[in-house]
């Protein structure tokens, strides 16, 4: 029985925490950059792209956890097997010999795609189709009912202290 309510803690967390702070990451690049708003709002901008790039730029899951399965050597570095290690997932959607500019949101990027936000291989994420399309038709729909939306200016952004999770506190819009 706990393991069933793990199972249903765990699916509840990874697909309705995590999507949120996609969307406010999301929102809080967008929205920065009148120019793109606007592009969105008149459908001029293809949304796919942004969300790639809010995905790759911020992403929810900034870390994760795994232990080594075999002895390897990383960079120069021997790695014991049964180590415990942390992936910096977000610090690889960073890297400047991948991507020109990485600190800049910039839809349409060339290899935008090779972003790890949802992971990699065996353990790529399962819910990643779901959240990509939630991020899509939640972009969509605000675009069309709220043209007027805009950050707050001079706000400060506050992200709840975690080492896996980027999750904004708040995110103040006015229309």
């Amino acid at each position: 029985m706990h393991e069933i309510g793990a199972i249903a803690f765990n699916l509840l967390f990874a697909g309705h925490e995590t999507t949120s702070s996609a969307a406010a990451n999301m929102f809080k690049a967008v929205l920065a950059d009148r120019k793109l708003w606007q592009a969105i709002c008149q459908g001029e901008q293809p949304l796919g792209p942004v969300i790639e790039e809010s995905l790759r730029l911020d992403p929810p899951v900034q870390s994760w956890r795994r232990q080594t399965t075999e002895d390897v050597v990383l960079d120069g570095i021997s790695i014991p097997a049964g180590s415990r290690i942390l992936l910096k997932f977000a610090a690889a959607n960073h890297d400047p010999q991948q991507l020109p500019d990485p600190d800049a949101f910039t839809p349409g990027r060339r290899n935008v795609l090779q972003q790890v936000a949802f992971g990699a291989g065996t353990h790529f994420c399962l819910g990643a189709p779901l959240a990509r399309l939630e991020l899509e038709v939640m972009l969509q729909r605000v675009a069309a009912r709220m043209p007027q939306l805009a950050l707050v200016p001079n706000q400060s952004f506050p992200y709840t202290p975690n080492t896996s999770f980027r999750a904004l506190r708040q995110l103040l819009v006015t229309w």
